[in-house]
Protein backbone atom coordinates (compact mmCIF):
# COMPACT_ATOMS: atom_id res chain seq x y z
CA UNK A 1 0.00 0.00 0.00
CA UNK A 2 2.72 2.55 0.83
CA UNK A 3 4.59 2.88 -2.89
CA UNK A 4 1.04 3.11 -3.83
CA UNK A 5 0.91 6.67 -2.06
CA UNK A 6 4.32 6.98 -3.59
CA UNK A 7 3.40 6.59 -6.93
CA UNK A 8 0.71 8.94 -6.28
CA UNK A 9 2.11 11.85 -4.48
CA UNK A 10 5.34 11.72 -7.46
CA UNK A 11 2.19 11.91 -10.11
CA UNK A 12 0.64 14.87 -7.99
CA UNK A 13 4.33 16.41 -7.84
CA UNK A 14 4.62 16.56 -11.57
CA UNK A 15 0.85 17.51 -12.10
CA UNK A 16 1.85 20.80 -10.29
CA UNK A 17 4.97 21.40 -11.61
CA UNK A 18 3.11 21.13 -15.17
CA UNK A 19 0.44 23.58 -14.03
CA UNK A 20 2.59 26.28 -12.50
CA UNK A 21 4.87 26.38 -15.44
CA UNK A 22 2.22 26.32 -17.74
CA UNK A 23 0.34 29.15 -17.82
CA UNK A 24 -2.81 28.24 -19.75
CA UNK A 25 -3.93 25.18 -18.22
CA UNK A 26 -6.16 26.68 -15.20
CA UNK A 27 -8.01 29.54 -15.76
CA UNK A 28 -10.45 31.21 -14.32
CA UNK A 29 -14.04 31.55 -15.80
CA UNK A 30 -14.78 35.05 -15.69
CA UNK A 31 -11.67 36.91 -15.66
CA UNK A 32 -11.19 39.03 -19.07
CA UNK A 33 -8.44 37.29 -20.14
CA UNK A 34 -6.75 33.70 -19.13
CA UNK A 35 -5.02 33.92 -15.30
CA UNK A 36 -3.19 31.18 -13.72
CA UNK A 37 -4.21 29.93 -10.70
CA UNK A 38 -1.09 29.06 -8.66
CA UNK A 39 -2.10 29.33 -5.47
CA UNK A 40 -4.59 26.52 -6.05
CA UNK A 41 -2.03 24.40 -7.30
CA UNK A 42 0.46 25.40 -4.44
CA UNK A 43 -2.25 24.53 -2.21
CA UNK A 44 -2.98 20.73 -3.48
CA UNK A 45 0.75 20.14 -3.61
CA UNK A 46 1.03 20.94 0.31
CA UNK A 47 -2.54 18.57 1.48
CA UNK A 48 -0.75 15.99 -0.65
CA UNK A 49 2.80 16.58 0.94
CA UNK A 50 0.73 16.09 4.10
CA UNK A 51 -1.49 13.17 3.26
CA UNK A 52 2.13 11.19 2.67
CA UNK A 53 3.85 11.90 5.71
CA UNK A 54 0.98 10.51 7.56
CA UNK A 55 -0.06 7.65 5.00
CA UNK A 56 2.38 5.03 6.68
CA UNK A 57 0.55 5.88 10.04
CA UNK A 58 -2.58 4.45 8.61
CA UNK A 59 -1.34 1.58 6.51
CA UNK A 60 0.67 -0.12 8.38
CA UNK A 61 0.13 -1.62 10.84
CA UNK A 62 1.47 -0.15 14.41
CA UNK A 63 0.71 0.84 17.58
CA UNK A 64 2.32 4.20 17.80
CA UNK A 65 0.74 7.49 19.07
CA UNK A 66 1.10 10.88 17.66
CA UNK A 67 1.24 11.73 21.93
CA UNK A 68 4.47 9.49 22.01
CA UNK A 69 5.94 10.62 18.49
CA UNK A 70 5.55 14.27 19.65
CA UNK A 71 6.49 13.50 23.31
CA UNK A 72 9.59 12.33 21.99
CA UNK A 73 10.15 14.78 19.20
CA UNK A 74 9.33 17.99 20.91
CA UNK A 75 11.85 20.35 19.11
CA UNK A 76 11.38 17.97 16.04
CA UNK A 77 7.53 18.75 15.93
CA UNK A 78 8.40 22.55 16.49
CA UNK A 79 10.67 22.78 13.55
CA UNK A 80 8.58 20.41 10.82
CA UNK A 81 5.58 22.83 11.95
CA UNK A 82 7.96 26.03 11.28
CA UNK A 83 9.33 24.97 7.81
CA UNK A 84 6.03 23.68 6.57
CA UNK A 85 4.88 27.59 7.62
CA UNK A 86 7.77 29.05 5.48
CA UNK A 87 7.00 26.68 2.62
CA UNK A 88 3.86 28.20 2.50
CA UNK A 89 5.14 31.89 2.32
CA UNK A 90 8.20 31.35 0.55
CA UNK A 91 5.76 29.60 -2.13
CA UNK A 92 3.38 32.29 -2.47
CA UNK A 93 5.10 35.40 -2.23
CA UNK A 94 7.40 33.55 -5.35
CA UNK A 95 4.03 33.61 -7.05
CA UNK A 96 3.51 36.99 -5.92
CA UNK A 97 6.96 38.40 -7.21
CA UNK A 98 6.46 36.37 -10.26
CA UNK A 99 3.34 38.20 -11.19
CA UNK A 100 5.50 41.78 -10.46
CA UNK A 101 7.56 40.91 -12.34
CA UNK A 102 10.66 40.47 -10.27
CA UNK A 103 12.54 37.74 -11.08
CA UNK A 104 14.99 37.86 -8.75
CA UNK A 105 12.57 37.79 -5.97
CA UNK A 106 10.52 35.01 -7.59
CA UNK A 107 14.05 32.93 -7.81
CA UNK A 108 15.03 33.66 -4.48
CA UNK A 109 11.99 32.73 -2.49
CA UNK A 110 11.54 29.92 -5.15
CA UNK A 111 15.04 28.48 -3.60
CA UNK A 112 14.16 29.34 -0.14
CA UNK A 113 10.99 27.07 -0.11
CA UNK A 114 12.79 24.19 -1.96
CA UNK A 115 15.45 24.53 0.67
CA UNK A 116 12.70 24.42 3.72
CA UNK A 117 10.94 21.95 1.74
CA UNK A 118 14.02 19.54 1.66
CA UNK A 119 14.87 20.39 5.40
CA UNK A 120 11.36 19.51 6.42
CA UNK A 121 11.56 15.77 4.29
CA UNK A 122 15.04 15.34 5.76
CA UNK A 123 13.54 16.04 9.27
CA UNK A 124 10.51 13.83 8.90
CA UNK A 125 12.70 10.96 6.65
CA UNK A 126 15.98 10.91 8.79
CA UNK A 127 15.64 12.57 12.50
CA UNK A 128 12.30 11.54 13.65
CA UNK A 129 12.43 7.86 12.92
CA UNK A 130 15.85 7.61 14.94
CA UNK A 131 13.84 9.43 18.11
CA UNK A 132 10.84 7.00 18.01
CA UNK A 133 11.09 3.86 20.43
CA UNK A 134 11.80 0.38 18.81
CA UNK A 135 8.49 -1.64 19.52
CA UNK A 136 8.60 -4.46 22.20
CA UNK A 137 6.70 -7.94 21.39
CA UNK A 138 3.92 -7.89 23.18
CA UNK A 139 3.46 -10.39 26.33
CA UNK A 140 3.67 -13.60 24.85
CA UNK A 141 5.35 -13.21 21.68
CA UNK A 142 9.17 -12.91 20.89
CA UNK A 143 11.34 -13.23 17.77
CA UNK A 144 13.15 -10.34 15.38
CA UNK A 145 9.26 -9.71 14.38
CA UNK A 146 7.83 -10.97 17.52
CA UNK A 147 6.06 -13.75 14.43
CA UNK A 148 7.18 -16.33 17.48
CA UNK A 149 4.80 -17.21 21.06
CA UNK A 150 4.88 -18.52 24.18
CA UNK A 151 1.28 -19.11 24.45
CA UNK A 152 0.09 -22.24 24.64
CA UNK A 153 -3.80 -23.13 25.67
CA UNK A 154 -3.92 -18.80 26.08
CA UNK A 155 -1.86 -18.94 29.27
CA UNK A 156 2.38 -18.27 28.90
CA UNK A 157 4.26 -21.00 29.12
CA UNK A 158 1.54 -23.24 31.02
CA UNK A 159 1.62 -20.89 33.80
CA UNK A 160 5.03 -22.09 34.44
CA UNK A 161 7.63 -19.79 33.64
CA UNK A 162 8.32 -16.16 31.81
CA UNK A 163 8.47 -15.35 27.99
CA UNK A 164 11.82 -13.98 27.18
CA UNK A 165 13.61 -13.29 24.26
CA UNK A 166 14.92 -16.39 23.32
CA UNK A 167 11.53 -18.23 24.49
CA UNK A 168 10.35 -19.71 27.90
CA UNK A 169 12.21 -19.43 30.89
CA UNK A 170 10.52 -22.47 33.30
CA UNK A 171 9.96 -22.07 36.61
CA UNK A 172 12.36 -24.24 39.18
CA UNK A 173 11.30 -28.24 37.94
CA UNK A 174 9.47 -27.26 35.15
CA UNK A 175 11.03 -27.97 31.15
CA UNK A 176 9.46 -27.92 27.70
CA UNK A 177 9.41 -25.57 24.68
CA UNK A 178 6.22 -24.47 26.97
CA UNK A 179 7.56 -25.81 30.82
CA UNK A 180 4.56 -28.21 30.37
CA UNK A 181 7.00 -31.08 31.64
CA UNK A 182 8.55 -31.83 35.00
CA UNK A 183 12.23 -32.24 35.31
CA UNK A 184 13.29 -35.96 35.95
CA UNK A 185 10.56 -38.06 37.38
CA UNK A 186 8.47 -34.69 39.19
CA UNK A 187 5.02 -35.42 38.45
CA UNK A 188 3.82 -32.55 36.42
CA UNK A 189 -0.53 -32.59 37.62
CA UNK A 190 1.33 -32.15 41.09
CA UNK A 191 3.45 -28.71 39.83
CA UNK A 192 6.17 -30.62 40.22
CA UNK A 193 5.88 -30.66 43.94
CA UNK A 194 5.59 -34.26 44.06
CA UNK A 195 6.62 -37.68 42.15
CA UNK A 196 5.83 -39.82 39.81
CA UNK A 197 5.31 -43.61 41.74
CA UNK A 198 8.31 -44.99 43.50
CA UNK A 199 10.76 -42.06 42.78
CA UNK A 200 11.96 -40.13 46.29
CA UNK A 201 11.73 -36.32 46.79
CA UNK A 202 14.15 -35.49 48.62
CA UNK A 203 17.06 -37.27 45.98
CA UNK A 204 14.85 -34.95 43.49
CA UNK A 205 12.75 -37.85 41.97
CA UNK A 206 15.80 -39.58 41.27
CA UNK A 207 15.55 -42.78 43.02
CA UNK A 208 13.46 -44.86 44.91
CA UNK A 209 11.53 -43.62 47.46
CA UNK A 210 11.17 -43.28 51.53
CA UNK A 211 8.44 -44.26 53.68
CA UNK A 212 7.35 -47.46 52.49
CA UNK A 213 7.22 -50.49 54.34
CA UNK A 214 9.84 -53.32 54.25
CA UNK A 215 8.06 -56.17 55.71
CA UNK A 216 5.26 -55.90 53.03
CA UNK A 217 7.96 -56.02 50.40
CA UNK A 218 7.42 -51.76 49.73
CA UNK A 219 3.62 -51.77 49.22
CA UNK A 220 2.56 -50.48 52.21
CA UNK A 221 3.19 -47.20 53.86
CA UNK A 222 5.29 -47.46 57.34
CA UNK A 223 2.93 -45.66 60.79
CA UNK A 224 2.62 -42.13 60.57
CA UNK A 225 1.26 -42.06 56.70
CA UNK A 226 -2.41 -40.83 55.85
CA UNK A 227 -4.68 -44.20 55.80
CA UNK A 228 -6.38 -42.82 52.45
CA UNK A 229 -5.87 -44.74 49.32
CA UNK A 230 -6.34 -41.34 47.33
CA UNK A 231 -3.14 -39.94 48.64
CA UNK A 232 -1.57 -43.39 49.62
CA UNK A 233 -1.60 -46.67 48.07
CA UNK A 234 0.41 -49.05 46.23
CA UNK A 235 0.19 -47.80 42.88
CA UNK A 236 0.73 -43.98 44.29
CA UNK A 237 3.06 -44.52 47.29
CA UNK A 238 3.75 -43.38 50.12
CA UNK A 239 3.40 -39.19 49.92
CA UNK A 240 0.85 -37.95 52.82
CA UNK A 241 1.44 -38.00 56.21
CA UNK A 242 -1.10 -37.88 59.13
CA UNK A 243 -2.22 -35.18 60.92
CA UNK A 244 0.18 -34.45 63.13
CA UNK A 245 2.82 -35.98 61.22
CA UNK A 246 5.57 -34.15 58.93
CA UNK A 247 7.78 -35.51 56.25
CA UNK A 248 11.28 -34.05 57.40
CA UNK A 249 13.55 -33.05 53.96
CA UNK A 250 17.30 -31.99 52.77
CA UNK A 251 16.17 -28.58 51.34
CA UNK A 252 17.23 -26.06 53.71
CA UNK A 253 14.72 -24.01 53.00
CA UNK A 254 12.27 -25.61 54.39
CA UNK A 255 14.10 -25.70 58.08
CA UNK A 256 13.96 -28.99 58.78
CA UNK A 257 17.23 -30.33 57.94
CA UNK A 258 18.27 -31.23 61.53
CA UNK A 259 15.56 -33.56 62.05
CA UNK A 260 15.83 -35.02 58.41
CA UNK A 261 19.93 -35.85 59.61
CA UNK A 262 17.72 -37.52 62.50
CA UNK A 263 14.83 -39.74 60.90
CA UNK A 264 15.32 -39.50 57.14
CA UNK A 265 12.48 -38.67 54.57
CA UNK A 266 9.68 -40.18 56.84
CA UNK A 267 6.81 -39.22 58.68
CA UNK A 268 7.76 -38.04 61.76
CA UNK A 269 5.56 -37.71 64.33
CA UNK A 270 5.27 -33.93 65.95
CA UNK A 271 7.43 -32.88 69.22
CA UNK A 272 5.40 -34.86 72.25
CA UNK A 273 2.97 -36.77 69.89
CA UNK A 274 -0.36 -37.10 70.56
CA UNK A 275 0.40 -34.18 73.22
CA UNK A 276 1.84 -32.27 70.51
CA UNK A 277 3.55 -29.55 71.50
CA UNK A 278 2.98 -30.13 74.97
CA UNK A 279 -0.32 -28.15 74.49
CA UNK A 280 1.02 -24.99 74.32
CA UNK A 281 1.29 -24.85 70.87
CA UNK A 282 0.57 -25.48 67.28
CA UNK A 283 2.64 -27.71 65.10
CA UNK A 284 3.41 -26.77 61.46
CA UNK A 285 2.70 -30.39 60.21
CA UNK A 286 1.59 -31.86 56.67
CA UNK A 287 -2.28 -31.53 56.78
CA UNK A 288 -1.93 -27.99 58.29
CA UNK A 289 -3.91 -25.39 56.87
CA UNK A 290 -2.11 -23.07 54.73
CA UNK A 291 -2.77 -21.13 51.59
CA UNK A 292 0.91 -20.68 50.82
CA UNK A 293 1.09 -24.65 50.86
CA UNK A 294 2.65 -26.76 48.65
CA UNK A 295 0.11 -29.72 48.59
CA UNK A 296 -3.56 -29.73 47.87
CA UNK A 297 -5.38 -32.30 50.04
CA UNK A 298 -9.38 -32.50 49.11
CA UNK A 299 -10.12 -28.59 48.14
CA UNK A 300 -7.94 -27.24 50.94
CA UNK A 301 -4.28 -26.32 50.58
CA UNK A 302 -1.71 -27.67 53.10
CA UNK A 303 1.60 -27.10 53.81
CA UNK A 304 2.62 -30.51 52.85
CA UNK A 305 6.00 -31.07 52.21
CA UNK A 306 6.87 -27.32 53.25
CA UNK A 307 5.76 -28.12 56.87
CA UNK A 308 8.89 -28.29 58.83
CA UNK A 309 7.44 -29.74 62.44
CA UNK A 310 8.03 -27.10 64.35
CA UNK A 311 6.12 -25.63 67.12
CA UNK A 312 5.02 -22.11 67.22
CA UNK A 313 4.64 -21.96 71.19
CA UNK A 314 2.45 -19.54 72.98
CA UNK A 315 3.65 -16.67 74.62
CA UNK A 316 6.00 -17.40 77.50
CA UNK A 317 6.82 -21.16 76.01
CA UNK A 318 10.20 -21.99 74.15
CA UNK A 319 11.23 -24.74 72.95
CA UNK A 320 10.56 -28.14 70.01
CA UNK A 321 8.20 -29.06 73.03
CA UNK A 322 7.26 -25.81 74.04
CA UNK A 323 8.05 -26.11 77.63
CA UNK A 324 7.41 -22.92 79.86
CA UNK A 325 10.20 -20.04 79.74
CA UNK A 326 12.32 -19.37 83.19
CA UNK A 327 10.13 -16.88 85.40
CA UNK A 328 7.58 -16.42 82.87
CA UNK A 329 4.24 -15.86 85.07
CA UNK A 330 1.53 -17.48 83.09
CA UNK A 331 0.19 -14.21 82.33
CA UNK A 332 2.86 -11.92 81.76
CA UNK A 333 5.08 -11.94 78.99
CA UNK A 334 7.41 -9.13 80.04
CA UNK A 335 8.11 -11.72 83.22
CA UNK A 336 9.72 -14.46 80.88
CA UNK A 337 13.41 -14.17 82.43
CA UNK A 338 12.26 -11.70 84.84
CA UNK A 339 12.03 -8.54 82.37
CA UNK A 340 15.89 -8.85 82.27
CA UNK A 341 17.24 -11.10 79.43
CA UNK A 342 15.97 -13.56 76.23
CA UNK A 343 15.07 -16.91 76.33
CA UNK A 344 17.43 -19.25 74.42
CA UNK A 345 17.36 -22.75 73.64
CA UNK A 346 20.44 -24.99 73.66
CA UNK A 347 21.13 -27.57 71.22
CA UNK A 348 23.90 -29.95 71.69
CA UNK A 349 25.52 -32.99 69.05
CA UNK A 350 25.91 -35.80 71.45
CA UNK A 351 28.26 -38.76 70.57
CA UNK A 352 28.75 -39.71 66.99
CA UNK A 353 25.29 -38.13 66.14
CA UNK A 354 25.23 -35.96 62.68
CA UNK A 355 22.55 -34.33 64.31
CA UNK A 356 21.75 -31.81 67.41
CA UNK A 357 19.46 -32.97 70.13
CA UNK A 358 17.71 -30.13 72.26
CA UNK A 359 19.25 -30.07 75.96
CA UNK A 360 17.16 -27.34 77.76
CA UNK A 361 16.06 -23.57 77.71
CA UNK A 362 18.19 -20.71 79.62
CA UNK A 363 18.20 -16.94 79.63
CA UNK A 364 21.13 -14.69 78.43
CA UNK A 365 20.38 -12.19 81.17
CA UNK A 366 21.43 -8.59 80.64
CA UNK A 367 25.06 -7.93 81.29
CA UNK A 368 25.85 -8.29 85.26
CA UNK A 369 22.57 -10.50 86.00
CA UNK A 370 22.48 -13.37 87.28
CA UNK A 371 21.11 -17.33 87.29
CA UNK A 372 20.56 -17.69 83.99
CA UNK A 373 18.10 -20.43 84.77
CA UNK A 374 14.95 -20.96 87.33
CA UNK A 375 11.94 -18.63 88.40
CA UNK A 376 14.79 -16.09 89.75
CA UNK A 377 16.65 -15.90 86.46
CA UNK A 378 18.05 -12.56 85.69
CA UNK A 379 17.13 -11.46 89.23
CA UNK A 380 20.34 -10.67 90.99
CA UNK A 381 23.00 -8.06 90.03
CA UNK A 382 25.92 -9.76 91.17
CA UNK A 383 28.87 -12.55 90.00
CA UNK A 384 26.84 -15.49 91.70
CA UNK A 385 22.95 -15.76 93.48
CA UNK A 386 25.04 -15.61 96.89
CA UNK A 387 26.97 -12.65 96.22
CA UNK A 388 23.78 -10.48 94.72
CA UNK A 389 24.67 -6.32 95.40
CA UNK A 390 21.21 -5.54 94.07
CA UNK A 391 18.15 -7.37 93.35
CA UNK A 392 15.16 -6.70 90.38
CA UNK A 393 11.80 -5.16 90.89
CA UNK A 394 9.74 -7.50 92.70
CA UNK A 395 13.12 -9.06 94.79
CA UNK A 396 14.27 -7.97 98.01
CA UNK A 397 17.98 -8.43 99.21
CA UNK A 398 18.30 -10.59 102.14
CA UNK A 399 21.59 -12.32 103.53
CA UNK A 400 23.11 -11.14 99.22
CA UNK A 401 20.71 -13.31 98.00
CA UNK A 402 17.82 -12.09 95.89
CA UNK A 403 14.16 -13.40 97.45
CA UNK A 404 10.69 -13.34 95.55
CA UNK A 405 8.41 -10.73 96.94
CA UNK A 406 5.09 -12.15 98.64
CA UNK A 407 3.25 -13.69 95.86
CA UNK A 408 6.02 -14.27 93.35
CA UNK A 409 8.76 -12.31 91.82
CA UNK A 410 8.89 -9.44 89.26
CA UNK A 411 5.44 -7.99 88.45
CA UNK A 412 3.48 -10.99 90.13
CA UNK A 413 4.86 -9.35 93.52
CA UNK A 414 2.31 -8.24 95.80
CA UNK A 415 -0.07 -8.63 92.31
CA UNK A 416 1.92 -5.69 91.11
CA UNK A 417 0.89 -6.25 87.42
CA UNK A 418 -2.66 -5.31 88.15
CA UNK A 419 -1.19 -2.68 91.09
CA UNK A 420 -2.22 -4.02 93.78
CA UNK A 421 0.79 -3.61 96.32
CA UNK A 422 4.99 -2.85 96.06
CA UNK A 423 7.29 -4.64 97.90
CA UNK A 424 9.48 -2.99 100.24
CA UNK A 425 13.42 -3.59 100.87
CA UNK A 426 11.98 -6.15 103.77
CA UNK A 427 10.18 -7.83 101.43
CA UNK A 428 6.59 -6.75 102.53
CA UNK A 429 3.32 -5.93 100.54
CA UNK A 430 1.87 -2.34 101.01
CA UNK A 431 -1.87 -2.97 99.64
CA UNK A 432 -3.50 -0.34 97.62
CA UNK A 433 -6.52 0.84 99.41
CA UNK A 434 -9.00 2.85 97.70
CA UNK A 435 -12.27 3.11 96.75
CA UNK A 436 -11.54 5.02 93.36
CA UNK A 437 -8.61 2.53 91.89
CA UNK A 438 -9.10 -0.60 93.96
CA UNK A 439 -8.74 -2.17 97.05
CA UNK A 440 -6.34 -5.36 98.59
CA UNK A 441 -5.29 -6.94 101.52
CA UNK A 442 -3.52 -9.99 102.54
CA UNK A 443 0.30 -10.97 102.84
CA UNK A 444 0.35 -11.04 98.66
CA UNK A 445 -2.16 -7.86 98.33
CA UNK A 446 -4.60 -10.97 96.63
CA UNK A 447 -7.75 -10.48 98.33
CA UNK A 448 -10.14 -7.84 98.27
CA UNK A 449 -10.07 -5.52 101.16
CA UNK A 450 -13.54 -6.00 102.15
CA UNK A 451 -17.18 -6.96 100.96
CA UNK A 452 -17.82 -4.02 98.83
CA UNK A 453 -15.84 -4.77 96.30
CA UNK A 454 -16.02 -7.39 93.55
CA UNK A 455 -13.17 -9.31 91.45
CA UNK A 456 -13.92 -7.32 87.93
CA UNK A 457 -12.67 -10.62 85.89
CA UNK A 458 -16.06 -12.71 87.66
CA UNK A 459 -18.54 -9.41 86.69
CA UNK A 460 -20.99 -8.29 84.44
CA UNK A 461 -18.46 -5.17 83.75
CA UNK A 462 -15.07 -7.87 82.56
CA UNK A 463 -14.68 -6.90 79.16
CA UNK A 464 -12.83 -10.13 77.93
CA UNK A 465 -12.21 -13.24 79.82
CA UNK A 466 -7.93 -12.69 80.04
CA UNK A 467 -8.67 -9.81 82.17
CA UNK A 468 -6.84 -9.98 85.37
CA UNK A 469 -8.95 -9.96 88.58
CA UNK A 470 -9.31 -6.78 89.97
CA UNK A 471 -10.61 -5.62 92.76
CA UNK A 472 -13.39 -3.10 91.82
CA UNK A 473 -15.06 -0.98 94.17
CA UNK A 474 -19.65 -1.27 94.30
CA UNK A 475 -21.51 1.65 93.12
CA UNK A 476 -21.15 4.44 95.82
CA UNK A 477 -19.05 2.18 98.09
CA UNK A 478 -17.21 4.26 100.83
CA UNK A 479 -17.24 1.72 103.52
CA UNK A 480 -17.64 -1.91 104.70
CA UNK A 481 -20.78 -1.81 105.43
CA UNK A 482 -24.02 -3.09 103.04
CA UNK A 483 -25.43 0.52 103.40
CA UNK A 484 -21.99 1.56 102.35
CA UNK A 485 -23.30 1.22 99.14
CA UNK A 486 -25.84 0.99 96.44
CA UNK A 487 -26.58 4.65 97.88
CA UNK A 488 -27.78 2.88 100.90
CA UNK A 489 -30.50 1.48 99.84
CA UNK A 490 -29.54 -1.56 98.41
CA UNK A 491 -27.03 -4.92 98.72
CA UNK A 492 -24.17 -4.66 95.87
CA UNK A 493 -23.45 -8.12 94.84
CA UNK A 494 -19.54 -9.43 95.38
CA UNK A 495 -18.04 -12.81 94.57
CA UNK A 496 -16.97 -12.19 98.26
CA UNK A 497 -20.99 -12.12 99.61
CA UNK A 498 -21.59 -14.75 97.73
CA UNK A 499 -19.13 -17.12 98.96
CA UNK A 500 -19.96 -16.12 102.58
CA UNK A 501 -23.89 -16.64 101.73
CA UNK A 502 -22.83 -20.07 100.12
CA UNK A 503 -21.17 -21.34 103.23
CA UNK A 504 -24.71 -20.11 105.42
CA UNK A 505 -22.43 -17.09 107.28
CA UNK A 506 -24.92 -15.66 109.65
CA UNK A 507 -24.50 -11.49 110.45
CA UNK A 508 -25.51 -8.10 109.24
CA UNK A 509 -24.82 -8.78 105.30
CA UNK A 510 -26.33 -12.02 105.56
CA UNK A 511 -28.25 -14.03 103.00
CA UNK A 512 -31.78 -14.35 105.17
CA UNK A 513 -31.30 -9.88 105.36
CA UNK A 514 -30.43 -9.48 101.92
CA UNK A 515 -33.99 -11.76 100.51
CA UNK A 516 -36.02 -10.00 103.45
CA UNK A 517 -35.12 -6.19 102.54
CA UNK A 518 -34.99 -6.43 98.85
CA UNK A 519 -37.42 -9.06 98.26
CA UNK A 520 -35.46 -10.87 95.49
CA UNK A 521 -37.35 -13.74 93.99
CA UNK A 522 -34.46 -15.40 91.72
CA UNK A 523 -32.05 -17.95 91.75
CA UNK A 524 -28.97 -18.76 93.27
CA UNK A 525 -27.20 -19.20 90.00
CA UNK A 526 -28.89 -15.63 88.78
CA UNK A 527 -26.76 -13.73 91.73
CA UNK A 528 -24.02 -14.93 89.67
CA UNK A 529 -24.93 -12.67 86.74
CA UNK A 530 -25.14 -9.90 88.93
CA UNK A 531 -21.69 -9.59 90.35
CA UNK A 532 -20.90 -5.89 90.76
CA UNK A 533 -24.38 -4.26 90.56
CA UNK A 534 -27.12 -3.47 92.82
CA UNK A 535 -30.44 -4.79 93.93
CA UNK A 536 -32.08 -2.58 95.56
CA UNK A 537 -34.58 -2.41 98.87
CA UNK A 538 -38.28 -2.88 98.74
CA UNK A 539 -39.61 0.69 97.47
CA UNK A 540 -36.10 1.36 95.72
CA UNK A 541 -34.70 1.31 91.34
CA UNK A 542 -32.08 1.64 90.11
CA UNK A 543 -30.85 5.37 88.73
CA UNK A 544 -28.93 5.92 86.01
CA UNK A 545 -25.28 6.27 87.79
CA UNK A 546 -26.23 2.30 89.30
CA UNK A 547 -27.12 3.46 92.83
CA UNK A 548 -30.65 2.86 94.47
CA UNK A 549 -32.50 5.53 95.08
Amino acid sequence: MLHYIIIWYCACFVLSLAILHSGTWVYTEKAAKPELVDRGVLLVQLISTFLVVLGPFITESNDLTITAIVNNNMMSFASSTLLLLLIGIASAMAVQYKKEGDNLLHIIYWVLAGAAFVSYLALILVFIPINVPSCGCKDGFFGTDCQLTCLVDDSICSGHGVCTSLGCSCDNRFRGEFCDACVNQFNYDTNCTACNLGYSLDLECTTCQAGRDPSTNCVDCIDGYLDDPNYNSADLGCLVCKENYYRPTSNPLVGSYNKFLEFGDVCTACEGYPNVCNGHGTCAHFLKEDSAGGFQYGNVTVLGQLADGECTCDVGYAGPNCIRAHAFDLDNSESICNGHGDILEVYDQIGNNIFETFQYLECQCDDGYVPSTGDDACSCLGTSTTTCQACIFGYYLENNECKACPGGGFLKSCNADIGAGVCDDAGTCTCLQSYVRGAYKGDSCAECMNNNFYKIKNSVYAEQEAEPERCQACPGATGPEPNDACGGHGFCITDTYLTFWDQGGESSDSLNLFLGLTGYTGTRADLDQLVGTCVCHEGYSLNMFGLCS
